[in-house]
């Protein structure tokens, strides 16, 4: 049994589509969660002749591939939807909506909600995932407060950060969880590694298909130029990101990609042999594609963001050999660190606003209220100037979890009225927990203890995230430290010589002396007793030993060093 409408109960079903009340339904991706919400919308409409007994039920999405994948299961399943205003009716009962176009319709109009009998958020994830961008937590508020009176269900594989949320907030969710129940996890197979991902590409038969996921540090160019990189003679990879540009201030469809991903859509999968994409591949693209046979973590630490593009392959059930490799791939500290500072930033914020008055919090943070709004915008020279104020904060790209609107109460009088972002704050706190786990895991080496190796955490992570066949891959340092000597070795005999009789008459300042250090630290492995880049006296040991020689002088009214190498011998 492997879909959720062969294992919900009857009684179940009436649960969560038909009693009052916030629910979640939790099943892994892959699982039918788009089957069953609309095979209910039919079973309901062919039961009482009108759908939903002239119910309105209102649909939301996150992804608009999401959308396009209900539009096609409503079409087939009982009649055409017609699109309106953004949005897409099935005879006035059924609206199917983003997220993001509901946030504006609440926006608009308070009494948006009350409008419908039934409220269904597939990948309801979205509200903490996407709590960055400074909209959800409005929308999931109001939707908490309606659901006082309606069914609110909520469909993910991924409730990790909602449940905290609902923890935090003490938030009555009633949760049915097929989790463990329903799945492919017996064909996955995670690894957990330090390798570099080329020498793991290289490693794959050129039969089987790969995509390798980055992180949010690959801008779309540096993933197209990875993917032309990683572009053979015998295998073509593609990529994808995604296709809105914001470079001009405003939103543009990049109409390459956006084909591209209706492609995807369409197809389920991708013509290449393999593909570099990053977390715009969401839900909505499914790969049901037998050939897709390996899934390249790179740098990835969420649990909520690794198991949605794990989750993008879709298994053959009747194909027990369709299986899959995931290769999670750990090992830049510095990453886990600037996320973290992120994460503390936002949570002292708040900490911040809960204990300061509110124009100390304005007077402190005001460098960082980038979504800080004013109302009633006169011509008035105080408001402009205020408005000015908060315009020259428009930068960052995160919102800050406090949003700041500066209400008129008199003609040149302001006070401020704040919105703490929920969503934000809690997702903030969620993802300290897990970026302290992974930093501060030790392992004791004789009588050291030291960082445990990020891929050694990421094998227990991968075991919490409900994965069982799990192994840990280590790099063979052995052979690539003798690798390295021998080409250092072969470095010195061929190239040092000619490199120190090309450094002959020039004069380096601290910049270009820290350049030279650098390179002969790389090149020719000269290093300091610990092995990091050799101070001065190492490089005038080294260099003694070649026949050269490293001096200096101060120069000028401002004594600079500079440094220069002579020959000896």
């Amino acid at each position: 049994m492997n879909y959720l409408s062969e294992i919900l109960s009857t009684e179940e079903k009436e649960n969560l589509f038909k009693i009052n009340g916030l629910k979640l339904c939790v099943a892994p991706t892959g699982s039918g969660k788009t089957y069953l919400i609309v095979e209910e919308m039919k079973n309901e409409y062919q039961a009482m002749k009108a759908p939903f007994g002239m119910k309105r039920v209102l649909l939301l999405v996150n992804r608009s591939a999401l959308l396009e994948q209900y539009l096609k299961a409503i079409d087939g399943a009982f009649m055409e939807t017609f699109e309106k205003d953004r949005y897409y009716v099935y005879r006035n009962s059924v609206h199917i909506y983003s997220y993001q176009l509901a946030q504006q319709k609440i926006n608009a109009d308070e009494t948006f909600l009350k409008a419908f009998d039934l409220i269904i958020m597939d990948e309801a994830h979205y509200f903490l995932q996407d709590s960055w961008n400074g909209t959800t937590d409005d929308v999931f508020t109001q939707i908490i407060e309606r659901s006082k009176d309606i069914p609110c269900t909520m469909f993910t594989a991924t409730p990790e950060e909602l449940i905290d949320y609902a923890s935090v907030r003490e938030i009555e969710i009633d949760k049915i969880d097929y989790s463990h129940e329903l799945g492919f996890n017996d064909r996955i197979e995670c690894i957990a590694t330090n390798k570099d991902f080329n020498d793991i590409i290289n490693g794959i038969p050129l039969t089987e298909k790969y995509i390798l996921f980055v992180n949010n540090t690959y801008s779309k160019n540096k993933i197209a130029n990875l993917a032309e990189e990683l572009t053979t003679d015998s295998r073509c990879v593609g990529f994808y990101h995604s296709k809105w540009d914001n470079r001009s201030g405003y939103f543009k469809i990049i109409k390459e990609m956006k084909a591209k991903y209706q492609n995807l859509v369409e197809l389920h999968k991708f013509d290449e042999d393999g593909a570099v994409a990053n977390a715009a591949v969401d839900n909505g693209v499914d790969f049901k594609d037998e050939d897709l046979k390996h899934i390249i973590l790179l740098d990835h630490y969420d649990p909520v963001t690794m198991k949605q593009m794990i989750g993008r392959k879709r298994f053959n059930i009747n194909n027990p050999d369709d299986k899959l490799k995931v290769w999670v791939i750990n090992t830049d500290r510095n990453f886990l660190k600037r996320e973290k500072e992120q994460a503390l930033s936002q949570i002292m914020m708040y900490e911040a606003y809960k204990n300061l008055n509110g124009g100390d919090f304005i007077e402190e943070y005001a460098s960082r209220l980038k979504h800080a709004q004013l109302v009633d915008s006169s011509n008035n020279e105080t408001m402009e100037k205020l408005q000015g104020k908060i315009d020259e904060h428009e930068s960052n790209s995160t919102v800050p979890c406090i949003k700041v609107t500066m209400c008129r109460i008199g003609e040149d009088l302001f006070t401020p009225v704040f919105t703490v972002n929920f969503c934000l704050v809690s997702k903030s706190c969620y993802r300290l927990i897990y970026l302290n786990r992974l930093l501060d895991a030790k392992i004791q080496l004789n009588d050291d203890i030291k960082n445990m190796p990020l891929h050694k955490v990421m094998e227990h992570v991968l075991a919490d995230m409900g994965y069982i066949n799990i192994s840990v891959d280590h790099k063979n340092m052995y052979h690539e430290n003798l690798a390295k000597k021998q080409t250092i070795a072969e470095n010195i005999a061929r190239h040092l010589i000619p490199f120190l009789d090309g450094q002959l008459g020039k004069q380096m300042n601290k910049s270009t002396f820290e350049e030279f250090k650098e390179y002969m630290f790389e090149k020719f492995g000269v290093k300091n007793t610990k092995g990091k880049k050799p101070g001065i006296s190492v490089i005038k040991s080294f260099l003694e030993e070649h026949g050269f020689s490293l001096l200096s002088k101060q120069q000028g009214t401002e004594k600079i060093r500079l440094y220069f190498v002579i020959k000896t011998v």
